[in-house]
């Protein structure tokens, strides 16, 4: 995504999007996956951010002077502003603060301590579920993980070059034999191209 993500986390590049009043907007990739998040009625978050990301703290942080300063110019982006303010008031956000990159693996295992023993979703910032269907795939999942008493529950996404993901190998009733980083990868160009962006688990994951 460079040299766009160059100053700029790729969670907070624009996305063009429609309103709760139907209207088309834009927002930053990762407003839309919190509100997506919010919809499946999860409220506690913790956000593990590094260095180059503050702003991405700063957006979450709500300004309702700046949503006055839009009311008093006519900006209809003052209405939708205000309803994610509110959401974020009836959550509990958590910042975790990885000092250096070390990968997916060591974010979520920063989050140990908040965490505990309770089951998590374990969300990308930069991946949002575009969903045409009659249920949602988080709904899926949620349902599923629960039926299933299952120990982690995996959303996966073919993708045409698996070499720079993690990918899991799927057996036929659809259980995950192993799943394999993106090193391995880079040694083994024909294994099934899945890629894990999305995962349910409890904490013995």
């Amino acid at each position: 995504m460079l040299p766009a993500t160059k100053e700029q986390p790729k969670e907070m590049l624009p996305i063009f999007a429609i309103t709760h009043n139907g209207e088309p907007c834009v927002k930053p990739l990762l407003h839309l996956v919190f509100e997506q998040l919010c919809s499946e009625g999860i409220r506690e978050f913790i956000s593990v951010v590094g260095r180059g990301k503050r702003t991405v703290e700063d957006y979450f942080t709500p300004d309702y002077s700046y949503v006055e300063a839009l009311k008093n110019s006519g900006k209809k982006a003052a209405e939708e502003l205000n309803k994610f303010y509110k959401m974020i008031e009836n959550s509990t956000l958590i910042w975790v603060n990885q000092p250096e990159p070390r990968g997916f693996g060591h974010a979520v295992l920063m989050t140990q301590k908040v965490v505990g023993s309770n089951p998590l979703i374990v969300h990308a910032g930069d991946t949002y579920i575009i969903s045409h269907g009659k249920e949602r795939p988080l709904t899926i999942m949620f349902r599923k993980f629960l039926e299933k008493n299952a120990e982690a529950i995996l959303l996966l996404q073919e993708v045409e070059n698996p070499r720079q993901y993690g990918i899991a190998e799927i057996t036929e009733r659809w259980r995950i034999n192993r799943p394999t980083c993106g090193r391995e990868n880079r040694k083994a160009n024909n294994k099934p191209s899945n890629n894990a962006n999305i995962h349910i688990q409890t904490h013995n994951i």
